[in-house]
């Protein structure tokens, strides 16, 4: 749909005031419609601010408008939380630098936009780097990593992201740019006189903490890795062991519902200088989950689980087939992967042989793997990081979907929770692929869906109840790393019960009292099955499809199933090693990413930018730049192949 008369007037007002592009057109709101998650909102508008100053102009405007925001780093979410009906506030494109790195002291101040190999890379040069290290480290901005409260492999070591923020810069939603940081009595108490809206939160929050204690020592899940929910815990603690006080943890995590990251302090931590790695092959899942406590009494800094259906995805791809062959022997139905890592190789080495010795006392009798070089261990855990796109290469309508995608629960917990899990999937008649951190309780889910269809709906709808209740009643969260957003928001008050969600909707009324922060967020979320928010849903078609085409689609079904390979992981964002992808790598503009390409495609097909479909002008723009060079087919593990649509487009 066009921009309506209202919508055009808020894009005129937001060009006025702020530096950086503003675009409303139907061609952009499309592209930024999505992320990496199965839900689909088309927004009002995108900006892509140049600076602070312009963030504080965009709420000034929004507010004067009654519209919203929905912030944005790289559009990794897998939850939905960077798609809404607001206006998109992309930091990633110009807020992108690094500001200061204080080596001795351990910490880096940087710009939201950021991406985490970028700093990661800055880092190393001091023999440091950031704990948290998220699978979509190539995309993955800074901002978007504490809004989201981030973590990864090596959780067991260097827990959440919120262990590390020291300090943020924040945009209110009335506009006014504040520093979270440890505050002192006398300075918590000067704050709390102002009659402002920092102000206001100096005063309120303190009260609320004080009004919910009992609440929040008796609620809070019983897994430490849980990114539900406000961070009131975190704030609680540090107050009963008298440290200062310090908003900054409740901006963790709030996944851009309370206001604007702009910049962050974050702790950095030294890179470890020797990594060795030991695989461990499984007949089934429980055998390989119930073995966890026992390899973590041996010090781990990470124990990866990987599913047999995943090896044998990679085994099917010509560019990973032969590095996975390099870990796996057989067809094991599960590995687990266990990390030692330190200053010393004969300590790893050691740590290496008193395990192996434990486990052959233990009864352990299948093929033990070694990566002991720089080289084998960086495949392993490469191959690791591209799981998610390795799973959704999938051809064909069903796709494993991520909606129940990373509940948490205590490690004693972990085998009998999994296991409920894929009863339940099964019973609905579904496939589903298992991953997992293991070492941290939190299992990665996605059964094998297909959204076009009532009976996918129905299953959907199922496994989400499902997953989460049993999450639930194993002590656990439903989400220990991805975050709420619209896929698993709707279930916050079932988690922490009507006294906790009040109180969560009190910070945000005390934030946000005009809603104006991310919308349907952690407090009032549709539901993750409805089909209005949904990217793929019943009566999905493309009536703008070619009756024929010049190229051979029969793998893919047709032509719009090659573009709906792109699940939205973001990788042809990466600014590191690889080609992929150079028109972006020179113009940061998401318009330029074979993303944002597939979004506009995917546009086209449906009658989405009008009724040219293929025909549009706005399209042959966006698919101008593409060097046809297919690093996208080649580089992304989807194997998205975005020459081949070009010179399809072009013939038609």
């Amino acid at each position: 749909m066009p921009p309506t008369d209202s919508a055009i007037e808020l894009g005129d007002a937001l060009r006025r005031a702020v530096r950086g592009e503003v675009r409303f057109d139907r061609l952009t709101r499309q592209i930024y419609s999505t992320d990496a998650s199965s839900y689909r909102i088309v927004p009002a508008g995108v900006v892509t601010p140049r600076d602070v100053d312009d963030v504080a102009a965009v709420m000034e405007v929004i507010n004067r408008y009654s519209a919203s925001t929905v912030p944005r780093g790289g559009g990794s979410s897998l939850s939905g939380q960077t798609v809404g009906p607001g206006v998109v506030v992309d930091f990633s494109r110009h807020l992108n630098r690094v500001l200061e790195i204080n080596p001795e002291a351990g910490w880096a101040r940087v710009e939201a936009g950021l991406v985490l190999d970028q700093l990661n890379a800055a880092a190393a040069a001091h023999g440091l780097m950031v704990g948290p290290d998220p699978a979509s480290s190539r995309v993955a901005t800074l901002g978007g990593m504490s809004a989201n409260n981030s973590t990864g492999v090596h959780s067991i070591r260097y827990g959440l992201m919120i262990d590390h923020i020291q300090a943020v810069d924040a945009v209110l939603s009335d506009g006014s740019v504040v520093h979270f940081g440890p505050k002192t009595p006398a300075e918590v108490e000067a704050l709390a006189r102002q009659d402002t809206l920092e102000g206001r939160l100096y005063r309120e929050i303190p009260r609320l903490l004080a009004e919910y204690r009992d609440d929040i020592h008796q609620r809070y899940p019983r897994t430490w890795r849980n990114v539900a929910g406000y961070n009131l815990n975190r704030l609680l603690a540090a107050q009963e062991a008298g440290q200062p006080f310090n908003l900054a943890p409740l901006i963790v995590g709030s996944e851009g519902t309370l206001a604007h990251i702009v910049r962050l302090q974050v702790g950095l931590v030294p890179k470890p200088a020797h990594v060795r790695l030991v695989v461990l092959h499984f007949d089934d899942l429980r055998a390989a989950l119930e073995r966890v406590p026992f390899l973590l009494e041996h010090n781990p800094s990470a124990v990866e689980l990987l599913s047999g259906h995943m090896i044998r995805l990679a085994r099917g791809h010509a560019g990973y087939r032969q590095r996975v062959n390099r870990f796996v022997e057989g067809d094991p139905h599960s590995l687990l992967i266990v990390e030692f890592s330190g200053g010393q190789p004969a300590a790893l080495a050691a740590a290496r042989d008193k395990l192996v010795d434990a486990l052959g006392r233990d009864g352990y009798r299948h093929p033990i793997i070694d990566c002991a070089t720089p080289e084998a261990v960086s495949n392993l855990w490469s191959v690791r990081k591209d799981t998610l796109g390795l799973i959704m290469s999938m051809p064909g309508d069903a796709k494993p979907l991520s909606f129940v995608d990373d509940a948490a629960v205590p490690i004693e917990e972990l085998a009998g929770y999994a296991l409920e899990v894929d009863q339940v999937c099964r019973e609905a008649g579904l496939e589903v692929a298992f991953d997992a951190h293991a070492s941290a309780g939190c299992l990665h889910i996605t059964p094998i869906i297909s959204l076009k269809t009532e009976q996918g709906l129905r299953q959907m709808k199922t496994i989400s109840q499902a997953v989460m209740k049993i999450a639930i009643a194993h002590h656990g969260t439903t989400t220990g790393e991805h975050g709420e957003g619209l896929a698993r928001s709707y279930y916050n008050e079932q988690l922490y019960g009507p006294r906790l969600h009040r109180a969560f909707r009190q910070v945000k009324s005390l934030f946000d009292p005009h809603n104006r922060m991310n919308p349907g967020k952690i407090i009032d979320a549709p539901e993750p099955w409805d089909p209005a928010v949904l990217r793929f849903y019943p009566g999905y078609q493309t009536p703008l499809q070619p009756e024929t085409t010049w190229f051979d689609y029969s793998p893919h079904r047709d032509m719009a199933g090659l573009v709906e390979m792109c699940n939205g992981q973001g990788l042809c964002r990466n600014l590191g090693p690889g080609v992929m992808c150079p028109s972006y790598r020179a113009t940061r503009d998401e318009r330029h990413a074979t993303r944002g390409r597939a979004n506009a495609l995917r546009a086209a097909l449906t009658g989405d930018l009008g009724p040219d479909g293929l025909g549009s002008h706005s399209l042959y723009e966006v698919l101008d730049l593409c060097l046809e060079c297919k690093a996208c087919k080649r580089e992304c593990s989807t194997g998205v192949d975005m020459a081949k649509l070009k010179y399809e487009f072009l013939a038609q």
